[in-house]
């Protein structure tokens, strides 16, 4: 068991982690290996250093480790890296937290590590429970398809797919997977329609697989960035257009205390409040965002009798649809 913190935070730990991310699911041809490191760690890596590394994982984490005649280097069985550290109390405690906080996500491979890896600390005493974190697990659809995209993703593999569209017919159709994302307790794709040359959106639940390519076959295109795509949105959809000025006036009543439930919990990072100078019960809201059903959605919440005013006029029948 190692407990040298320092080894793990070190190039080499970095190193380490990576063959570790890479071996957890597959075997790969050493030269393979050596090359996805470099391009994960952008630094040089030989063929020497690459078989240090694996004697260290060998003989201070013992890790099951095996090379065939053909030089692929794969895992032999289950094993987990972070059950090999020595963690303190402080370390412990912190990751505890982080799956309690995460425990509506459990049914996610990588939060279930996550549960897995705290049940199986050795603690030297047991701390009483200070924290509660509200909200019942949420069963995902879609989820084993997770790991797959994620790793996709990663390495930059593209994916033939079998989608289900609410309106419309099933369809196979191939992607360079971009992002995934969560909204509203579902988990969406967010990738390069090769046939459309476009942008599209797929939800996991209405996902299936057909053909995962086995090596990175495309090149992330250098411009795609998920915070200014989503800036101007609620929600999953990203729009293309420019945002518009968007406003709404809602009442402040006195059973419901609309105004400050949205100052604590804004529909959007653009939104601004403006307070009636009449005495009057209806505050304006103002978004900068893209028009689109998710955030007609999140206004309609607010119950149709406690909204009037829509700016611009002609989404009134988005925002009042029975």
């Amino acid at each position: 068991m190692i407990t040298d913190y320092e080894s793990l935070l070190s190039n080499q730990g970095k190193r380490i982690l990576e063959i570790h991310s890479l071996l957890k699911y597959r075997g790969y041809d050493y030269k393979r290996l050596i090359e996805l490191i470099k391009e994960r760690t952008n630094r040089s890596y030989s063929e020497r250093t690459f078989k240090k590394d694996i004697e260290f994982m060998r003989k201070e984490l013992s890790a099951p480790i095996n090379a065939s005649n053909r030089g692929e280097y794969s895992y032999n069985k289950n094993f987990s890296l972070f059950q090999e550290i020595g963690l303190l109390d402080h370390d412990v405690e912190v990751l505890e937290n982080l799956a309690s906080a995460a425990s509506k996500y459990e049914s996610l491979p990588f939060f279930r590590d996550l549960k897995f890896l705290t049940q199986k600390l050795n603690r030297k005493h047991n701390e009483k429970e200070i924290v509660c974190f509200e909200g019942a697990p949420v069963e995902y659809k879609g989820v084993d398809l997770f790991e797959d995209i994620f790793w996709s993703i990663k390495e930059n593999r593209s994916l033939e797919i079998e989608y289900t569209p609410f309106e419309g017919p099933k369809h196979i159709t191939k992607i360079n997977p971009y992002y995934l994302k969560e909204y509203r307790y579902r988990w969406y794709v967010y990738g390069w329609n090769i046939k459309l040359k476009n942008w599209r959106v797929y939800a996991l639940d209405r996902l299936k697989i057909k053909n995962q390519s086995p090596e990175n076959d495309f090149t992330p295109i250098k411009e795609f960035d998920p915070m200014t795509r989503w800036k101007h949105s609620v929600g999953i959809i990203a729009l293309n257009s420019k945002p518009i000025e968007f406003s709404f006036e809602l009442k402040n009543g006195k059973r419901h205390n609309n105004i400050d439930y949205i100052k604590s919990m804004p529909i959007h990072r653009s939104q601004t409040l403006i307070q009636p100078k009449d005495g009057s019960e209806y505050y304006k809201v103002k978004l900068v965002v893209h028009p689109t059903i998710e955030l007609f959605r999140e206004i309609r919440r607010f119950g149709h009798n406690n909204i009037k005013n829509i700016y611009p006029k002609k989404f009134e029948d988005d925002i009042f649809e029975n």
